[in-house]
């Protein structure tokens, strides 16, 4: 099976920097070369079925700013995780630009005059790197939308920020209403009012577990146990697992308990019957070793101290 190509955007004025780009890239058939020079060029491209896997911006143009067309690329869903390299002067001499370059949103820089090995590198390298995020990403979807439970991430003391199926579909809210809400939205009114506690929990311990009762958009409410755990990323988040306590799970619950009490008698049985075999074996041996037939065995016993105490025990 022949691998796809990678899809790669220049947005660049100048002509012998282009060109020697295209040199570099367009030889090599693991890249396809895209080449735009416009803010409506550049949105349009991102938000195709030829979306680019990386951009090269040159920073100095005169119909276009390459800082402000990072920065606008980076609030854009289907272009946020796209890594942007931009195309600087000379290193030392430009470090103001190179700094607006970061905070614009690039992952990296070239400069000029371009060294064709760390072009080639600086590309392969950062096109793995987004690969990777983008496999990892991929079984973490997997893992979000396919849980059984219902998983939500939120702002500690915000709104949803994502929510999976399952949440949806035990709470009778679609996804889109559940973005406009706060977690607490969705309590009862019994339970919000500890919500501020339990928030300071997690601040303090970084993750709890609790018992709450969810309210449905039809009104009804259901009982629910909530796993959540801090994550700080930009800001402060939460991750929160939501399993709805069932008739059939308190029972579940009740069956698991019965059971280890169960198996606990059933040991402390046969600690008892091992006890017993002990004895036996040891009157057995009573009797073999003194040839007594007609002596009960509780007398013999009685009449020997060691024995007594094996055979009160």
């Amino acid at each position: 099976m022949q691998k796809k190509a990678y899809r790669i955007l220049i947005v660049c004025e100048d002509t012998p920097v282009l060109s020697t780009l295209l040199a570099i890239l367009e030889s090599d058939p693991e890249y396809k070369i895209l080449v735009r020079k416009t803010f409506d060029e550049v949105f349009e491209c991102v938000g195709s079925s030829i979306a680019p896997n990386l951009i090269l911006i040159d920073i100095p143009m005169s119909s276009i700013d390459g800082y402000q067309l990072s920065y606008h690329l980076k609030k854009e869903p289907c272009a946020e995780d796209i890594p942007i390299i931009f195309i600087t002067m000379h290193y030392g001499s430009d470090t103001k630009s190179i700094i607006r370059a970061f905070e614009s949103g690039a992952v990296d820089y070239i400069t000029r005059p371009l060294c064709i090995e760390i072009v080639r590198l600086k590309i392969k390298n950062l096109l793995k790197l987004a690969e990777s995020n983008r496999k990892y990403q991929a079984i973490l979807n997997a893992m979000f939308y396919n849980i059984r439970d219902g998983v939500s991430i939120s702002y500690l003391r915000g709104p949803f920020i994502q929510v999976n199926e399952a949440l949806c579909i035990n709470t009778g809210y679609s996804r889109e209403e559940l973005l406009t809400m706060h977690p607490k939205d969705i309590v009862c009114d019994s339970d919000s009012m500890a919500i501020k506690e339990r928030c300071q929990l997690l601040e303090n311990n970084g993750r709890g577990a609790f018992e709450v009762c969810i309210l449905r958009k039809d009104g009804t409410i259901f009982l629910a146990e909530l796993n959540a755990s801090i994550v700080v990323l930009k800001s402060t988040m939460v991750i929160s697992i939501t399993r709805v306590i069932t008739d059939s799970t308190q029972k579940d619950e009740k069956l698991k308990k019965y059971k280890n009490q169960l198996d606990r008698l059933i040991a402390h049985r046969e600690d008892e019957q091992n006890k017993m075999k002990f004895i036996t074996d040891v009157h057995t041996d009573v009797h073999k070793q003194n040839s007594i037939t007609s002596t009960s065995i509780p007398n013999i016993v009685g009449k020997h101290e060691v024995m007594q105490n094996i055979y009160s025990h």
